[in-house]
């Protein structure tokens, strides 16, 4: 399985300041779509093509996490597809390795 994900970094301390998990409803929606139209740095103009700066952004106080779940949505897949999850039970636990394995692969003391 390979999960995406993407930082945004806070504009303030990113040491300091919180640090928020974006999961999209669903499953079935990639995250990426919140950040995009939603709470990102950036908005997507009608246009579909040009990037506008957001004066709302959460990053602005805090660093996002944002997690493309569960394999299959948006940058995140699965090798075959007996693996994709079909029950909430394994949908879960997917999910809660992904948050266990971002954490001990990036979020060490002082660092994000």
């Amino acid at each position: 399985m390979a999960a995406s994900c993407r930082l945004v970094e806070s504009q303030g301390n990113v040491a300091k300041d919180p640090l928020i998990f974006w999961f999209n409803g669903g499953p079935g929606c990639s995250s990426i779509q919140g950040l995009l139209l939603a709470f990102g740095p950036f908005h997507v103009k009608n246009d579909g093509k040009t990037l506008v700066k957001n004066i709302y952004s959460w990053n602005k106080l805090a660093s996002i996490v944002v997690i493309e779940s569960l394999p299959g949505v948006g940058y995140s897949y699965e090798i075959s597809e007996e693996e994709y999850p079909y029950s909430d039970d394994k949908q879960v636990f997917i999910l809660w390795g992904i948050f266990l394995m971002l954490i001990e692969k990036n979020f060490h003391e002082g660092k994000v």
